[in-house]
């Protein structure tokens, strides 16, 4: 009964457990994981993450007070970001060619489909992110509104500079077009997106990042291939 109470109390009670212990390499022995084991979080992972945002409709549906939804809304947010830090930190020490690397991807992945969800829902009642400092010298728009990408600087970088070397997106340089872009990117892990990042790591990618881009890439055009 208490544990039921306690998932009912925290939404994240499953996601929480995964993330924070059983793929933490600080907390467990992830050697020991078998692929039986991640697949069975592969396959329940989809559903918790529509399992939250059901609870978050419940929950905002049964407040009167915009006061309140702020507060659940915002329990949310922080919720999330709480764990993406730690699902960043953890896929960060996986061998880069084991299961585990995998898994820790797909986490992130579905952390970020669950935050833009939330944001894209309840986008009145979070805060919205402003860039760190005011444009060079003169006073550029006050507020800028983020898209957020479920993707690192590095890998954005790829898939910025295959579009600028095809020629979809047009510059006088690479590098402006890093920076005209970067302000209106946030990532999982990053608020303010650093333009460097994104221009200098973009030309000798790691192998993961290219293959996660190539991934999301290949992702997009099976979906375009379903707008027939």
């Amino acid at each position: 009964m208490r544990k039921r109470e306690n998932e009912q109390n925290y939404p994240f009670s499953w996601l929480d457990e995964v993330i924070e212990t059983t793929l933490n390499p600080e907390k467990s022995n992830i050697k020991l994981l078998t692929v039986t084991q991640l697949e069975e979080i592969h396959k329940k992972l989809p559903d918790e993450i529509i399992r939250i945002i059901s609870c978050i409709k419940n929950q905002a549906f049964c407040l009167y007070y915009t006061e309140e939804v702020k507060v659940v809304a915002g329990h949310y947010d922080q919720a999330i970001r709480v764990l993406q830090r730690q699902a960043q930190t953890n896929l960060e020490q996986y061998p880069k060619s084991h299961q585990l690397s995998k898994t820790g991807q797909l986490i992130i992945s579905a952390l970020a489909e669950l935050s833009h969800s939330i944001h894209n829902r309840y986008s009145t009642y979070l805060p919205e992110i402003q860039p760190a400092e005011p444009g060079e010298g003169s006073k550029l728009q006050s507020l800028i509104t983020k898209v957020l990408c479920a993707l690192s600087a590095d890998q954005i970088g790829i898939i910025i500079r295959a579009a600028f070397d095809v020629k979809l997106i047009i510059g006088n340089s690479f590098r402006k077009v890093c920076k005209a872009i970067a302000p209106y990117l946030s990532t999982p892990w990053k608020t303010d997106v650093n333009w460097d990042t994104i221009r200098s790591n973009s030309g000798r990618p790691e192998k993961r990042d290219l293959d996660i881009a190539i991934e999301t890439l290949e992702k997009m055009i099976e979906k375009i291939k379903g707008y027939r």
